[in-house]
């Protein structure tokens, strides 16, 4: 599934444009943390869901951040686009497979 959401991304990105491509990417997007939440929920215990969610607050607020600055046109969007990135590619293999 992460390498679909890569493709999806990689597709939309080569011409960036707010269609059809977009809403694929996002909605496999929420779909793949829906099911990371979901595996996480039933597969491990209350402490890593509990941490599950503090960090997708976290990247909901970086989504919030990023979106106001591309509102401004300003930029530097794309810091806070790629920490959303780089924060769940460390995130979730150290909470499913090393905590």
């Amino acid at each position: 599934m992460m390498f679909l959401l890569f493709l999806t991304s990689i597709q939309f990105w080569y011409r960036p444009d707010y269609g059809i491509r977009r809403n694929i990417d996002m909605s496999l997007c929420k779909i793949l943390a829906f099911y990371y939440y979901l595996t996480i929920l039933y597969d491990k215990d209350e402490y890593y869901s509990t941490v599950f969610l503090f960090c997708l607050c976290q990247i909901c607020t970086l989504y919030i951040g990023e979106m106001i600055l591309v509102a401004m046109y300003n930029p530097k969007w794309i810091v806070l686009h790629m920490a959303m990135h780089i924060q769940m590619a460390f995130f979730l293999p150290f909470l499913m497979y090393i905590l």
